[in-house]
């Protein structure tokens, strides 16, 4: 990534305010480094509006500014409808898979007084390899809303806290209106989004349907394939590839040892991140 700013996000700001102001909009934000969940928090953020994005685009390519190599080319390539499937499906993925994942791996420390340890999150594994066979079978179940969002089943009814955040973030999170700061003119953008994604009512989001059913074939084989590579950590904790970790080995014991410790490797990553940012900067 170029380590500078570029764009033209303040422009696009103005213009958003000015002819969709009661439209609710996903903050743009600028990540730094190589973070491999990144494509699918823009997606979302991107699908949200890239209506008015596509819009605003157009403005300016015909108010004199159609020489702007870059703006064409994101126009033609926003309205392509590869691009618009594959942002449909990484929203979804982001939405229904990443987050709840996410979420889980930062938690499983502080949940061990219900009964969950870090053992169990093989169980997480072998959710998700479940319900990517389903979709290999039937790519149109990554459109299913009831069924990509009951994929974690069980452990959402065993975890109240992982129910709530889930509850809190589909239906209760809310951001403001294009061009407000004002609480009053926040707006439930999430809610509105994922109603969008599932029960699409812009044309050219229901045109995609065909080609997101082929491609969430694909893209969900693969997924089950990159599970398996004994290269990989993650093979460690599938049943379905006998891994060491996996629900067939782990112990009770060895389950009610782990209750309370970390899934995740933030203590030592915040070590990294944070020399990263010093190098950087130079410490300014």
């Amino acid at each position: 990534n170029a380590q500078y700013a570029k764009g033209h996000g303040a422009e696009f700001s103005h213009w958003a305010a000015d002819t969709h102001p009661d439209r609710g909009v996903l903050p743009i934000i600028r990540v730094n480094g190589n973070r491999q969940d990144v494509v699918g928090d823009g997606c979302l953020a991107l699908f949200s509006f890239r209506d008015i994005l596509v819009a605003w685009l157009d403005f300016r390519l015909t108010c004199g500014n159609s020489d702007n190599i870059l703006q064409r080319n994101l126009f033609i390539t926003l309205e392509s409808m590869e691009m618009i499937a594959i942002i449909r499906l990484l929203a979804i993925m982001h939405l229904t898979i990443v987050l709840p994942w996410r979420w889980i791996v930062a938690k499983t420390h502080t949940l061990g007084d219900q009964g969950w340890s870090e053992r169990d999150m093989n169980r997480i594994y072998d959710l998700f390899d479940s319900a990517m066979a389903k979709v290999v079978a039937d790519g149109s179940k990554w459109l299913d809303q009831e069924f990509m969002m009951s994929i974690w089943g069980d452990v959402v009814d065993e975890l109240p806290e992982f129910e709530e955040y889930l509850d809190s973030f589909y239906n209760q999170k809310s951001n403001l209106v294009a061009g407000s700061k004002k609480k009053a003119d926040m707006k439930p953008v999430v809610k509105e989004t994922i109603a969008e994604l599932f029960h699409p009512t812009r044309k050219e989001v229901m045109e995609t349907h065909d080609m997101c059913c082929t491609l969430a074939s694909k893209m969900a084989a693969r997924a089950m394939l990159e599970l398996r590579d004994p290269k990989k950590a993650a093979h460690n904790f599938l049943a379905a590839a006998d891994g060491i970790h996996s629900a067939k080995y782990v112990t009770e014991p060895e389950r009610k040892a782990l209750m309370g410790h970390k899934a995740n490797t933030s203590d030592s990553e915040s070590i990294h991140a944070m020399m990263t940012s010093f190098l950087e900067t130079g410490g300014r």
